[in-house]
């Protein structure tokens, strides 16, 4: 008999061997949570049930508050585990407990910050230099087009050529080829890493010397950290009418 955490660690581990980390990690929190709700109690894998599922999903919603487009990437990376167990006939029998699961993508709301807004952020002076640093931050990300947190984090200074970014989206894949503007290179100047050795641009997976390099899923508390204080820094600077478009 097999057991339902089991199977989904082993999948989490073939994902790494397969240099499918994005799959690995996301499974890997998937069972994270399953694990909680289930109180560390595991459970053998052909007594799965659609209750089972359901009660996992409130309890992600109501205990966890997780919003349901994160819910429907763990029913899925979940999900993936149960079907392999099936196709590889580790259980006799299909019992279908995502079929009620939230597993589709809503559609969230595309946010604009307006240019009265960015200017204020700009003209504020700060004597906290992380509340200066994330402001900064922020503001590069618009100027190059709305660049996630994860891609500045990972930019590289080889990455700039000839008055262009060029660079990938972690979450997409997709490449990019952005115009430098003189405010984003304001802030490169700024922040740029010295060491000329360290391949990142900016102090953010590395420090300002080029030491102690992390990758991203040992890094999650600088993201962690950086949308906190962005939330905070927001309430304090920017009206509460900003705009947010759609």
């Amino acid at each position: 008999m097999k057991y339902f955490f089991q199977l989904v660690a082993e999948r989490i581990e073939s994902y790494t061997t397969k240099g499918q980390n994005k799959s690995a990690a996301n499974t890997r929190n998937a069972l994270k949570h399953f694990i909680d709700f289930r109180q560390g109690m595991d459970i053998p894998i052909k007594d799965m049930t659609v209750n089972l599922i359901m009660d996992f999903q409130n309890y992600l919603v109501r205990v966890k508050n997780l919003k349901m487009n994160t819910i429907s990437l763990y029913n899925r990376m979940l999900r993936a585990a149960y079907n392999y167990a099936v196709e590889e006939e580790i259980i006799d029998e299909d019992r279908r407990p995502f079929r009620k699961a939230f597993t589709k993508q809503e559609k969230t709301c595309k946010r604009a910050i307006g240019k009265k807004s960015v200017k204020r952020l700009m003209e504020v002076r700060l004597n906290d230099l992380m509340l200066e640093f994330t402001r900064d931050i922020f503001l590069f990300s618009i100027y190059i087009q709305g660049m996630p947190f994860v891609d500045i984090a990972y930019l590289k200074k080889s990455q700039m050529r000839k008055g262009y970014i060029l660079y990938q989206r972690h979450k997409t894949n997709r490449t990019l080829k952005v115009k430098i503007p003189r405010e984003a290179q304001a802030i490169i100047d700024k922040y740029k890493v010295k060491n000329p050795d360290c391949i990142y641009l900016f102090p953010i997976l590395v420090t300002n010397e080029g030491a102690s390099t992390r990758n991203w899923q040992e890094n999650r508390p600088a993201n962690n950290f950086y949308t906190i204080t962005l939330c905070k820094y927001g309430k304090k600077f920017i009206p509460l009418h900003t705009e947010f478009n759609t």
